[in-house]
């Protein structure tokens, strides 16, 4: 892709698989892998209620040893503007259990897809069971 703001996502996929990226362990666990995939004004609100800024989810992420891998399912991308895409899918991890509803906004950012917002919901076992 170009360095220019693109007029449409050519590659939704693109998008999934940065996203995808994230939820591996060895990602998670690297500070300039983070660092190059999330946005300079990244935020995240987390299922606590608390806003995480980009350098308190660095330095939270790159020092926690996750071990366990996050798999994605129901994947969508939206396009809400121009060089602006919305992510919505659901995530499992199976070792807990935990399910989750999580949506990401990507704005194309210095010639690359940034993760600009992110925020996870959690599922409850009576809403998972539908």
């Amino acid at each position: 892709m170009s360095s220019g703001t693109p007029h449409a996502i050519d590659d939704p996929g693109a998008i999934i698989e940065l996203e995808s990226s994230l939820l591996e362990a060895d990602v998670r666990a690297n500070y300039e892998a983070l660092e190059r995939v999330l946005h300079p004004d990244f935020v995240e609100f987390g299922a606590s209620g608390r806003a995480w800024s980009r350098e308190r989810t660095l330095l939270g992420l790159s020092t926690t040893r996750a071990t366990e891998e996050i798999g994605m399912s129901e994947c969508d991308v939206c396009e809400l503007g121009r060089g602006v895409a919305l992510l919505t899918y659901r995530s499992a991890e199976p070792a807990s259990g935990r399910t989750a509803l999580r949506s990401s906004v990507w704005v194309w950012h210095d010639g690359a897809w940034r993760m600009r917002f992110h925020q996870g919901t959690p599922i409850s076992s009576e809403a998972a069971g539908r």
